[in-house]
């Protein structure tokens, strides 16, 4: 009877320690897809910075067209990370850096119709401000979920611990 009443418990106890690897799973794969949203953000940022750089010195339409193109996959990209949430990451970061990609692009837009030189010029300087706080906040919901990834593999390790005690209480309590 005592047998039973422990194999009972280390049952309940596998059945917990199985469910939380299945939850630790799903983070894994959270944590995954946030680092390549935000890799795809970062390449985007540096695209962004290099074409507008160059439109800073060309006349050519065609690059304010490119810069402008680029934007809209870093728009795009910062916007698919607002979609994602994950514990232990705050979304305050990620909320920003798409709200910064939406005044880049905005910025760029109204670059490309103006023929004032003020307006140009402070323009550009909003532009650089905005290409440098995206690639900051990309950099540091980066490390965020490199650090969440991190909790989250302690915590399977843990984890499986638990479930070989429990199989070992259990095959030993069968005995």
């Amino acid at each position: 009877d005592l047998a039973n009443s422990i194999n009972t418990l280390m049952q309940g106890e596998r059945r917990d320690a199985k469910r939380e690897s299945v939850r630790m799973s799903a983070t894994n794969r959270k944590v995954d897809e946030i680092s390549q949203l935000v890799s795809s953000v970062r390449e985007a940022a540096l695209r962004v910075q290099y074409l507008f750089l160059l439109s800073t010195t060309s006349t050519s339409q065609e690059v304010m067209d490119d810069t402008l193109a680029e934007t809209a996959v870093l728009l795009q990209s910062a916007g698919a990370l607002t979609n994602t949430s994950i514990e232990g990451m705050d979304s305050t970061a990620i909320e920003t850096l798409a709200a910064e990609a939406g005044k880049l692009e905005s910025g760029l837009a109204k670059l490309k119709d103006t023929t004032s030189f003020a307006e140009v010029h402070q323009l550009r300087r909003e532009i650089k401000e905005s290409l440098t706080q995206i690639t900051d906040l990309a950099a540091n919901i980066q490390v965020a979920a490199r650090m969440v990834f991190a909790k989250v593999q302690k915590t399977a390790q843990e984890s499986a611990i638990e479930q070989i005690k429990v199989d070992l209480v259990s095959d030993y309590g069968a005995e």
